[in-house]
């Protein structure tokens, strides 16, 4: 087994999604006043399922991040502390519960997750004075589009803040409506950033001088800042987009900007060459808006029906407001994880009944097409422009390759279910995109060191694009004779016609823009992957406990645990008594029922933080992080006594089963997670001389 901290870690974290929490934590809203300034209350809460023993409970649960001591308006009876390493508040508490008890403890803190008004308001001003200052100059009427953009997202930032206030709202809505919010945000900081930088052109082009405003010019006892906005506009210096004339900044880069803005009102060349490609290909651009994910429980006793919590973690991507229907389930936060998830606590099912719940995601999984056809155009193009040069075929034949490897990613089909096989082809088809992206890079590079242009900016390729367009143009009015080899190449586009009605225009805007700001490329990582594609290495497929490799893994992550902190971690070995007679006389179809209910029975006396795993056959251990020698032995008998009195019944027969068990304890016993085993193992196989249905402890 591989020892690893990276890997340990990540088994850690699997087990947390995949076990009952005995401190739950799930956050719920105890709805308050509905005053905007009100804190947030919630209620934490732990419980002792043992049927037999009062435990010693270490309530821990994790605030929101953002969230600091002096945010915390009444911890209700926790203490309050500070993990520095995360850089999260949490609160805890250490609580006696006898058996078959809970406590629940309510938390207010602040609510942070509010825009400032204010603020808003003010860039709001500000973007007007900017569009006020541009509106005699050629940036007047983009400047103008900008402007009112940014007031439309700012109503939208108040409508939506307003509609999912906290008196109105679960917590999660109330927090996914920030997420959203904040987003908006980031976008009215872009567009306010893109209007100074009008401002900065204006001023390095000398237009503001001149204006027929009759600002005042540099020099006159003004800064040049001044001179361009005027001694009334506040300029913020020191937030970000505010403008800044100092030394480094690059007038080319505005420039592109700007030329970039007039390339959405008017289309550009790689826009619509790329639509003629997909056109001529019958690709439709057109991606799937959602996805269902497919959330199962299934109660695995053939005799007893059971009410089971279900858990399901979502990627990093998703938001609040990316679960568009929960399909049944609940949405919930992890704030430690800082991952969303959906899950019921109640889930009733009959002996052997399977329920799945479709949960309908947002598409955030997409390649985009449209992206795709725009590379394809731009290698073709650099191609075009290379004949003639020295080494144009080596040019040639890298063009090919990029163009194959384009070609595979648009034959990747889409799909409406979020499966692990999807995740697995979308993961290979990120990575193949990148591939490609770093060979397109090689292209261009090496068509700036061939002297053909000075550099790759957005506004060359547009360039190149024209400049290989009227290419193509001149070698199909010649009929191919010197370019027939090219025409070969580029037949694609020469034999094709935008033909038929035009998109939308609202349709084309967006395509346009979002190749201009480059949209499209994908590069997120998942946090964590979806639990079905672990399933088959972490879960027995007939118990549903751990498998033996990873309850063995996780053996030796909670000894190490053990050995840093200077607590006690033991080890429980068991198996069903007689198993091999009953497998023998009834066969292995009852014997894998045997197997069930005794996972089912052994469950109800473990608690909620204890790992179960088979070990193989009719062998399994609980690994029980915490507590002294007394407790596992406690937990052990009671084990013993439940499995005792359950009665299994398969096809009109009733079966009784007995376990035996045997118990080590880190440090009492051993040092080390094979000594441990050896000497719970010899434990139970003593209880086994002595006839079975029993506990010794080493």
């Amino acid at each position: 087994m591989d020892d690893g901290r990276e890997k340990r870690n990540d088994a850690r974290g699997r087990a947390r999604i995949l076990g009952f929490l005995l401190v739950y934590g799930l956050w719920s809203m105890v709805y308050g006043p509905a005053q905007a300034e009100a804190g947030m209350k919630f209620k934490i809460s732990a419980s002792n399922p043992s049927e037999f023993n009062e435990q010693t409970v270490s309530v821990k649960s994790y605030l929101p991040k953002g969230i600091q001591p002096e945010n915390v308006i009444d911890a209700g009876g926790l203490e309050i502390g500070y993990d520095v390493k995360q850089g999260q508040c949490y609160v805890h508490k250490e609580v006696v519960l006898a058996v078959k008890s809970s406590v629940t403890y309510v938390v207010e803190i602040d609510d942070i997750w509010l825009m400032d008004g204010a603020e808003l308001e003010k860039q709001r001003a500000y973007a007007r004075q900017l569009r006020d200052e541009l509106q005699d100059s050629e940036y007047a009427e983009v400047a103008g589009q900008l402007t009112e953009g940014i007031e439309q997202k700012i109503e939208s930032i108040l409508e939506k803040q307003e509609e999912n206030s906290v008196d109105k709202v679960t917590p999660i809505k109330h927090i996914g409506a920030y997420e959203f919010n904040q987003q908006m945000s980031a976008s009215i900081t872009e567009d306010i950033r893109t209007l100074e930088n009008m401002i900065i052109a204006l001023l390095k082009g000398g237009t503001a001088a001149s204006s027929p405003k009759g600002r005042p010019a540099a020099g006159d006892g003004l800064s040049a800042k001044e001179a361009v906005v005027g001694p009334d506009l506040k300029m913020r210096d020191t937030e970000p987009g505010s403008l800044d004339m100092g030394e480094g900044y690059i007038l080319e880069e505005v420039m592109t900007q700007l030329n970039e803005l007039g390339k959405i009102k008017g289309g550009g060349c790689i826009a619509e060459e790329a639509l003629r490609y997909a056109r001529a290909r019958d690709i439709s651009l057109k991606e799937n808006e959602s996805m269902l994910l497919s959330v199962g429980a299934e109660n695995p006793s053939e005799t007893e029906g059971q009410t089971v919590p279900v858990k399901y973690y979502l990627s990093e991507e998703v938001k609040a407001n990316d679960v568009l229907d929960s399909g049944g389930l609940k949405v919930g936060f992890d704030f430690e994880k800082s991952l969303y998830y959906v899950f019921k606590d109640d889930v009733s099912l009959q002996p052997a009944e399977k329920k799945t719940f479709e949960v309908k995601l947002k598409n955030k999984w997409i390649i985009d097409k449209f992206y795709l056809f725009t590379l394809k155009v731009h290698t073709d193009d650099m191609a075009m422009v290379l004949r003639g040069q020295e080494g144009f075929e080596t040019a040639r034949q890298m063009n090919e390759d990029i163009q194959a490897g384009i070609d595979s990613l648009l034959e990747r089909k889409g799909s409406l279910d979020f499966t692990e096989e999807y995740m697995a082809s979308f993961r290979r088809g990120e990575a193949k995109l990148k591939e490609i992206e770093k060979d397109i890079e090689k292209m261009e590079d090496w068509l700036v060191k061939t002297g053909v242009v000075p550099a790759m900016t957005s506004q060359q390729k547009e360039e190149l694009c024209e400049e290989a367009r009227g290419r193509k143009t001149a070698i199909e009015a010649s009929g191919g004779g010197e370019g027939s080899e090219m025409m070969k190449e580029f037949k694609l586009v020469a034999g094709t016609i935008f033909k038929g009605k035009s998109p939308a225009t609202v349709v084309t805007w967006r395509i346009i823009y979002g190749i201009v700001i480059f949209l499209g490329v994908l590069s997120s990582t998942f946090y964590y992957v979806q639990i079905k594609a672990h399933r088959s290495t972490m879960l027995d497929a007939l118990t549903g406990v751990f498998s033996r490799a990873y309850i063995t893994e996780r053996f030796r992550e909670e000894l190490r645990i053990a050995r840093e902190t200077k607590t006690k971690c033991s080890l429980l070995v068991m198996d069903v008594d007689k198993f091999k007679t009953v497998n023998d006389t009834y066969g292995h179809a009852v014997g894998d029922i045997i197997l069930k209910e005794f996972v089912i029975a052994m469950r109800k006396g473990v608690r909620a933080t204890d790992l179960v795993g088979r070990f193989g056959g009719d062998e399994f251990l609980i690994i029980l992080p915490t507590g002294s020698k007394e407790m596992a032995r406690k937990i052990a008998e009671g084990i013993v006594r439940l499995v005792e009195k359950h009665k299994i019944h398969i096809k009109d027969q009733a079966f009784g089963i007995t376990t035996s068990m045997g118990v080590a304890t880190f440090p009492d016993d051993s040092g080390t997670a094979d000594d441990m085993f050896n000497k719970a193992d010899g434990a139970l196989y003593e209880t086994k001389r002595r006839g079975g249905n029993g506990v010794t402890v080493v």
